[in-house]
């Protein structure tokens, strides 16, 4: 059986204001560039990764308030360790354990950041767990895309949130999912790839060859 999508709501702290001071001056950077560049709306879902997401979240809580994007955190479901701790909602980090067997290798980490979480507890609105083959199937989105769109080469973990929004868009088995974080065709979504064809080798075994494939049958 196919593995699936998981989302988890978080209701945060919207009232709650943020000091950027902890944020690195490097993270700050890259940031402000796409706030120079990117319009942004309240309603906008904003997609992120793991490496970055307390920076970039606290960023957008700092700049924006209670304005902000919407900020939705993407995980390989084999290192989801963020989306277990907003699951739980227990006042504790919760960690993956064991062999993190995810293609997303940048993002099997199985411990929050204890300082990140703080972040994401109080400004995140949604945490999603991720299959393997979400991210694959971003990467073959990316690498092809319709005429007119720019070809990017993005890896494993890169590809993960652009791969997983592709589907919630696409397969109606997430219609509810795209329900709840509020996409639709008029949807701008800012996405944040973290890498390139780190691994040249898996890189074109799921470009070229279609490893880890998605569902054919929707």
């Amino acid at each position: 059986m196919k593995e699936e999508l998981k989302l988890i709501q978080y209701a945060g702290n919207p009232g709650k204001k943020f000091d950027l001071g902890f944020m690195s001056l490097e993270n700050a950077k890259r940031v402000q560039r796409f706030h120079a560049s990117f319009p942004m709306y309240r309603e906008t879902p904003l997609t992120e990764l793991k490496e970055t997401a307390g920076a970039v979240t606290g960023f957008f809580a700092s700049v924006y308030g209670e304005d902000r994007p919407v900020i939705t955190i993407v995980e390989p479901n084999k290192a989801d360790c963020v989306f277990r701790t907003a699951e739980a909602a227990d006042g504790k980090l919760h960690f993956v354990t064991g062999e993190m067997n995810t293609i997303m290798a940048r993002l099997a980490c199985g411990e929050p950041c204890s300082i990140g979480w703080n972040v994401l507890r109080d400004y995140a609105d949604n945490f999603i767990s991720c299959p393997d083959y979400m991210a694959a199937q971003g990467m073959r989105i990316l690498g092809s895309p319709v005429q007119g769109d720019p070809r990017v080469v993005s890896g494993e973990s890169g590809a993960a949130a652009f791969g997983c929004v592709s589907e919630i868009m696409r397969d109606p088995k997430y219609a509810d999912v795209r329900k709840k974080l509020g996409l639709n065709q008029d949807s701008r979504v800012l996405f944040f790839s973290t890498e390139g064809d780190t691994d040249q080798e898996n890189y074109r075994s799921i470009v070229w060859d279609g490893a880890y494939p998605g569902d054919s049958k929707r």
